[in-house]
């Protein structure tokens, strides 16, 4: 995976010399409840849950998809040319799905799973900051919401409304152990 400011730095690029009328996506995923996987198994466990997750996402996307870690445990990745918004919803729904998992260490558990926020080129903006904070909106209603949930950006909600987003349903999953 790209680091924080490689992954800006290819968006960026890619954005500035885009056609406007394609369509892209930026997704923002944010693991729930990781802090607990660090405190209760130990930072070292948590390195190898992240590389876990991150390996989980690179088969997902393509090759010319940017994937990189952002911080501690969020990750972006950007997806170029798509066809359709449906197409970052399916993702996002693979990746809440694949990231719904409990960790067991030595007896003890830690349950964790994925918020994401997803904004879409052009229509929820054509520059960086605009799709980066976008994302960052829905991810927060996504938290806010309860968690373990997919939402897209909507200009007409405000991110404390948790009652209109439209949010992508996500089946039970087996937990799995690492």
């Amino acid at each position: 995976l790209y680091n924080k400011a490689t992954t800006e730095r290819l968006i960026r690029d890619f954005l500035r010399d885009t056609d406007i009328a394609a369509m892209h996506a930026l997704l923002i995923i944010d693991i729930d409840n990781f802090k607990l996987v660090n405190d209760r198994l130990g930072h070292m466990y948590g390195d190898v849950v992240l590389a876990t997750l991150a390996q989980c996402l690179m088969p997902i996307f393509r090759v010319n998809d940017v994937i990189g870690r952002i911080g501690g445990d969020e990750f972006f990745v950007f997806m170029k040319n798509i066809s359709s918004e449906n197409i970052a919803f399916t993702k996002a729904e693979t990746i809440c799905g694949l990231f719904r998992r409990t960790y067991c260490e030595n007896n003890v558990s830690c349950q964790i799973s994925a918020s994401i926020g997803i904004a879409i080129f052009p229509s929820h903006g054509v520059g960086f900051e605009a799709l980066y904070n976008n994302a960052d909106s829905a991810l927060y209603v996504a938290k806010a919401g309860g968690r373990d949930s997919c939402k897209v950006y909507d200009p007409n909600i405000h991110a404390n409304d948790t009652s209109s987003w439209a949010e992508i349903e996500t089946s039970e999953m087996p937990q799995h152990e690492l």
